[in-house]
């Protein structure tokens, strides 16, 4: 790899990273409306599947543009995983802008929404008739221990919030390149033989 190559490569990846931190703030948008109104959660689930076709493009372009000759699997994971942490900054920067000066009340109510709705779920569970008694007893354990934790557990921080998220996408990369790469691999071992 040459340094022009590597230097392509790192501004293509900023680039992308910067899309997809793009994406990744209106997911996040989509999240904080959901706790208000769950129709935003139907949108925000098939925008969440954006990503591993993003990467997967990526790393296409970055094997036919940048390593025309040779794109071995761990150069591609890289540049895979820094295109996701050019994202989780951009994303981290807006989460923290968000809950620390526009809405800093935000969290505490995303918090007592999601108690709300364990609330309601576990509701749901106790009136129906399950067949398997013992495993909906489970279920409401379960459900009274997540309840109880939740209420106890402080509040998160902006900066927790982004620091958790920016693992999340972190290792969501890393899962996806790691099939991504595999299979970009496999095709060039498939062509030189």
């Amino acid at each position: 790899m040459t340094i022009e190559q590597n230097k392509a490569a790192n501004d293509y990846c900023m680039k992308l990273g910067a899309l997809l931190g793009i994406i990744f703030l209106v997911q996040y948008a989509l999240l904080v409306l959901a706790s208000t109104n769950l129709f935003f959660s139907l949108v925000r689930t098939p925008l969440m599947l954006v990503t591993p076709f993003i990467l997967g493009l990526a790393t296409y372009r970055l094997k036919e543009r940048v390593f025309t000759d040779e794109f071995p699997w761990l150069v591609a994971w890289l540049y895979g995983i820094r295109i996701m942490l050019y994202a989780s900054l951009i994303e981290a920067a807006g989460i923290v802008i968000y809950n620390q000066w526009i809405d800093p009340a935000n969290l505490y109510h995303m918090q007592q929404s999601l108690i709300a709705q364990y609330e309601e779920a576990r509701q749901m569970l106790a009136v129906t008739q399950p067949s398997d008694a013992s495993l909906t007893g489970s279920i409401l354990k379960a459900c009274d221990e997540s309840i109880t934790l939740m209420r106890e557990s402080p509040v998160q921080t902006p900066i927790q919030t982004a620091f958790a998220s920016m693992a999340n996408n972190l290792f969501g990369g890393m899962f996806w390149m790691t099939i991504i790469a595999s299979i970009f691999y496999r095709k060039q071992n498939i062509k030189t033989t």
